[in-house]
């Protein structure tokens, strides 16, 4: 299958109405009138210059808002269309809306996007990882006979009755 270029209308239906955020979710009828209804009136959803997604965040507030879980205010406001100058992408020549900027973004173009996304290593964890007051754990030792602790300081005492001790205790 062939890898077609995204249009602008493909980064149209991948951002938020609201806060222009990537996602992969479009606006449905439902959210569509809870928008006329809570946040503005006049909005236009054919307009080419407005997102026609929304992300997961803005849906959860716009449906607590509209159940009446959340003041409206709450709720962002919607992406200014205004500074965004639509061009018709033909053979060579690309869209450069702020819209398909946004939709052209990933953490080659913007490191900074990366922020959050470190991948945990895996395998096993470093001493410093298992440590928890921050200086390396050394080994107990412990006696191959009886297997009580050896510690500096305290008397060692080799004998059936410790051993069977010991070996209740665990």
């Amino acid at each position: 299958m062939p890898y077609k270029k995204k249009g602008h209308d493909d980064f149209r239906r991948g951002l938020c109405v609201f806060c222009a955020k990537k996602t992969s979710r479009p606006l449905s009828q439902l959210l569509k009138d809870a928008i006329l209804r809570l946040v503005q009136n006049d909005v236009d959803f054919f307009d080419t210059r407005r997102p026609s997604g929304i992300c997961v965040r803005c849906r959860v507030l716009l449906q607590q808002a509209d159940k009446g879980e959340i003041s409206p205010s709450k709720i962002p406001p919607l992406f200014d269309v205004r500074n965004v100058k639509v061009t018709k992408a033909l053979r060579d020549k690309i869209c450069d809306c702020r819209l398909c900027e946004i939709g052209r973004e990933n953490v080659k173009t913007r490191p900074d996007l990366k922020k959050g996304m470190k991948a945990k290593k895996g395998g096993r964890p470093t001493q410093k990882e298992m440590s928890f007051s921050g200086k390396p754990q050394t080994p107990i030792k412990t006696c191959p006979r009886c297997f009580s602790r050896l510690l500096p300081g305290l008397r060692h005492q080799c004998t059936e009755g410790v051993r069977r001790e010991f070996t209740c205790i665990c």
